[in-house]
C-alpha cells in the first residue's frame, strides 16, 4: 500500500464531512485500545510464568527418605517498616555438621553462605545501607553478597 492509496483512504473516509470524520477518528482510537488490551493480555502469562520460575526455587520439596536430601531450606517471611521480608534459611542435614560439598546452590548465588552468612536482594541491600545497624542488620546476619537476578522474584 503506498502513501497516495492511504490518503486516497483517509479521503474517501472523511468526505461525508464532520460526522464522518468523528466516526473514522473514533473507530481507529477503539482499535487502537483493542490492540493494546491484546498484547496486554497475549503477554501477561508468559511474564507471569517466568516469575514464577524464578520463585520455582523457594519452594520445598518433601523427600521421604532423608538420606538423599542433601541441603534443607526453610523460608520465613517477616515485617519491617510495613515491608515483607522473605528470608530463605539453607542449612545442611544435621545442625552441626557442614554443608555437604555437593550441596546444590540456590540461583543467583555464587556458593553457599556459612553458617551467619547472608546473600540478599539489591533492594534489601538498598534498605540495609539506609537503616541504622542496630534495627535490621541483626536479623540478616553477615551480608556476603548479593543475590543475582536469577535468583529474584522479580526483577
Amino acid at each position: 500500500m503506498t502513501l497516495s492509496e492511504v490518503r486516497l483512504g483517509v479521503r474517501l473516509a472523511v468526505a461525508d464531512g464532520r460526522r464522518s470524520a468523528i466516526a473514522f477518528g473514533l473507530t481507529a482510537l477503539a482499535v487502537a485500545i483493542g490492540t493494546a488490551v491484546m498484547l496486554f493480555a497475549v503477554s501477561f502469562m508468559p511474564a507471569l510464568a517466568e516469575r514464577d520460575s524464578r520463585a520455582a526455587w523457594r519452594e520445598m520439596v518433601p523427600i521421604e527418605d532423608s538420606s538423599q536430601a542433601r541441603l534443607r531450606m526453610a523460608v520465613f517471611q517477616d515485617q519491617y517498616a510495613g515491608q515483607t521480608l522473605v528470608r530463605v534459611f539453607v542449612a545442611s542435614l544435621t545442625s552441626d555438621a557442614p554443608l555437604t560439598a555437593d550441596a546444590p546452590v540456590p540461583p543467583g548465588l555464587s556458593k553457599l553462605p556459612a553458617r551467619g552468612q547472608a546473600y540478599v536482594s539489591p533492594a534489601l541491600a538498598d534498605l540495609l545501607a539506609r537503616t541504622p545497624a542496630d534495627e535490621l542488620a541483626p536479623r540478616i546476619g553477615t551480608v556476603v553478597g548479593t543475590i543475582g537476578p536469577e535468583g529474584l522474584r522479580s526483577p
